[in-house]
């Protein structure tokens, strides 16, 4: 914070300087875009998002400082992520001693209105700033941002550090993960979430982790599912999960931003096979081994010009493309993405065989066709619901994985 207030002073004082000569403040764009990205690099998101904001009073549009105001409100939104998880944690241990205590409310509480609140006047100007922002730095193919580092941290934990050459392809992808949590916060939007906490924290998987007691995977999972099913079935939450009144925008511009998102991270490969420039500061690069210049298939994709991607990643690679332009194709379906209006693109659940193919698995999936489309544009909710307590009623009412994966199967057939 005495960081920031030394920026703001120092721009005050040079625009009161101005006025007592008449002259404009005078902004020094490349001690700014220089100052911005060493403040990302040491995770200071308030004093990189101030720096890039003067650089584009300086310079309206400008591709790199709108690329580095896009990070800065990346490392933004994962500092509110802290403060979420935060008040998740006191909401949930008020609601845990009231439940406790005698004396108490019954811990019928829900998050609908907070959460929604929550984020509307966060989370969503943050992403609107972001993606506009994108939009300006997309508009210089060859726009580069060199960060020294960028480390991205949750829950005061990092766990991942982006540092380096962040060009066009890397604006793509960024993009496309933005494209994606706005769709989902749209579907959060567009739904009511309101359901009792009370089954989760009278669950003995909340008790166990009141009393930091360790759970195995099989026993967490089970437990999670019993919880599924206890808010799925509450009668007296019967709106949890349906569409709110006056919000189906919201579904119809979940369906774009996820074709954008599908789109973008399935045409990012091509722009990254094709980069010619050294790919040693890449953020998201390749081993080019033979020095062309171009990405040949043998070579493997890299992050931050070091770190391989992992085999299996690799050998699956030319399969989660192809899965990708179908999911792109059947969501775009409708929209003004839609490169087929005469015929309508459905997504068949069987093109997941291939995936289990490529890893040895058997295609047990059958041909099942599905308009993705009509998920937004005309939700039947009420019968996903109800497919939703069938698919987790299999998974706990069947104690054989095999059963239980024959149960699912019978359901999407």
């Amino acid at each position: 914070m005495i960081k920031r207030s030394l920026i703001i002073l120092l721009i005050l004082l040079a625009a009161s300087c101005a006025i007592e000569t008449g002259d404009e403040p005078e902004i020094d764009y490349d001690a700014l875009l220089e100052q911005g990205s060493r403040a990302l690099a040491q995770g200071d998101s308030l004093i990189a998002h101030e720096c890039f904001e003067l650089a584009l009073v300086a310079r309206p549009h400008d591709p790199p400082a709108s690329y580095g105001l896009a990070l800065s409100d990346v490392q933004q939104l994962l500092n509110f992520l802290d403060q979420v998880i935060a008040f998740a944690g006191e909401y949930g241990n008020q609601i845990f001693a009231q439940s406790t205590d005698p004396d108490g409310l019954d811990p019928d509480g829900n998050l609908d209105d907070t959460a929604h609140h929550f984020i509307k006047h966060i989370f969503e100007p943050v992403l609107d700033e972001m993606l506009l922002a994108l939009s300006d730095a997309a508009a210089d193919s060859a726009v580069t941002l060199d960060l020294s580092a960028f480390p991205l941290a949750l829950n005061g934990t990092a766990f991942a550090n982006l540092g380096g050459e962040w060009d066009a392809s890397d604006l793509m992808w960024l993009e496309g993960v933005i494209r994606l949590v706005q769709g989902v916060i749209d579907v959060l939007q567009g739904t009511s979430i309101d359901m009792d906490l009370g089954h989760v924290f009278n669950s003995p998987l909340f008790d166990g982790l009141m009393d930091g007691e360790t759970t195995d995977p099989i026993t967490l999972v089970s437990e999670l599912i019993e919880i599924l099913l206890l808010i799925l079935g509450d009668s007296d939450h019967p709106d949890f999960l349906l569409p709110l009144p006056d919000e189906s925008w919201r579904l119809e511009r979940a369906q774009l931003n996820f074709a954008i998102g599908a789109a973008q991270w399935v045409d990012v490969w091509g722009r990254v096979d094709a980069e010619g420039d050294e790919q040693y500061n890449d953020v998201l690069g390749y081993v080019d081994k033979n020095g062309n210049g171009v990405r040949d298939p043998s070579e493997m994709y890299i992050w931050c010009g070091e770190t391989p991607f992992d085999p299996v990643i690799m050998d699956v690679m030319p399969v989660l493309l192809a899965i990708g332009w179908e999911l792109r194709a059947a969501l775009a379906e409708g929209t003004d993405l839609d490169q087929s209006p005469a015929t309508v693109e459905l997504f068949d659940l069987a093109s997941f065989n291939m995936l289990l193919n490529a890893m040895n698995l058997p295609g047990l999936i059958p041909a099942t066709e599905i308009n993705l489309a009509e998920l937004f544009t005309d939700p039947q909710t009420e019968q996903t619901k109800e497919f939703l307590v069938d698919a987790l009623s299999c998974l706990h009412d069947e104690q054989d994985a095999a059963d239980a994966v024959v149960c699912l199967i019978e359901l999407v057939s």
